[in-house]
Formats: C-alpha cells, structure tokens, sequence
C-alpha cells in the first residue's frame, strides 16, 4: 500500500501548528489541526483526471505503470517543488509528460490550519499509464 510519512508544521513559537499524513499511494489523511489539503476547485474535475485528460503518451508506449508525485504547496497556493518519489522504469518520457502537465496547474488554495490560516503543505499524486 506504500510507505506513509507524517509531516509536521511548526509555528514561529516552536509549537505544532499542523500534521499531515501523507502515503504514497495518493491517499491522505488529516490529524490534529489540519482542516484542508490543497484543492483546485475551478479545474471542475479533480486534479487525478486533469492529469489523465491531459496526459500525452510517448510514441509506441507499449507498458502500464504508475508515477508517484509529491508536490510542495506553500502558503500562498504556489507549487514550490514536485518530487519524484517513483517511475516507471525506463519510461523517463513518461515522467517529464507528467510534469509538464502538472506544471500546467498554476496555482492551488492552500491547506488551511483550525485558525483558517494558510499553511504549506505536500499533495501526493499518483499518474497512471495504461497501455
């Protein structure tokens, strides 16, 4: 099912602001004082199926397998980073399809702490390619 990390954010006093679980197979969970995950709300799908709908494949792509993301999501709603956290093997087109659609999301609302605040937050996503 993947490997799970949990991501904690501090607040300039040194207290626990938020928590975020976060498991690479694109599932999350909230804890403690995170009340929101990042959200593209005006792309009217999610943001799995913008991927889906905009993904090119490599010419004569004759595999299936799935590329895991983690995004990097500041406070402002920016994507800061995208890491690569698994590939298909030797289908590096595939990644760099991937992340050129990504990059075509913009901008993203941020997640949010109890205080309504917005917070930095990772978004793991998981692309697939079927053959």
């Amino acid at each position: 099912y993947g490997n799970t990390y949990k991501v904690t954010y501090f607040n300039k006093s040194g207290q626990i602001d938020s928590i975020l679980f976060v498991s690479t197979s694109g599932k999350r969970t909230k804890c403690g004082s995170l009340i929101g995950s990042p959200a593209r709300p005006e792309l009217n799908v999610s943001v799995e199926q913008f991927v889906e709908d905009n993904l090119v494949y490599p010419d004569n792509f004759h595999m299936e397998g799935i590329i895991i993301f983690n995004l990097l999501i500041n406070e402002t709603g920016e994507n800061e980073e995208i890491r690569v956290l698994k590939e298909i093997p030797e289908c590096g087109e595939c990644t760099a399809n991937a992340i050129e659609v990504i990059k075509k999301i913009d901008s993203w609302a941020p997640a949010l702490n109890l205080n309504n605040k917005p917070i930095a937050s990772i978004y793991t996503l998981s692309v697939k390619f079927k053959s």
